[in-house]
């Protein structure tokens, strides 16, 4: 699965993340392998950040969220 390793990350290392009493959350971080960067206050800041930084290689962008937000999708078999 793409950005698998990223996801993780994300995730092991979510209450770091969130900051101080969850000051960062609705923001947005970048993450690349192990390296996490952010916060940024927009999807937008997020997304140039990473081109800038790793040009055109994956890269995860996600919103800052305690509780993730599920959403689902569904198309005619």
């Amino acid at each position: 699965m793409a950005l698998e390793h990223e996801t993780q990350v994300y995730r092991d290392h979510l209450m770091e993340i969130l900051g101080p009493l969850n000051c960062n959350e609705g923001k947005f971080t970048v993450i690349k392998g192990d390296h996490i960067a952010g916060p940024f206050a927009t999807y937008e800041d997020a997304l140039q950040f990473g081109y800038n930084t790793h040009g055109l290689t994956p890269f995860l962008v996600k919103k800052i969220e305690r509780n993730e937000t599920v959403l689902y999708f569904s198309r005619p078999v």
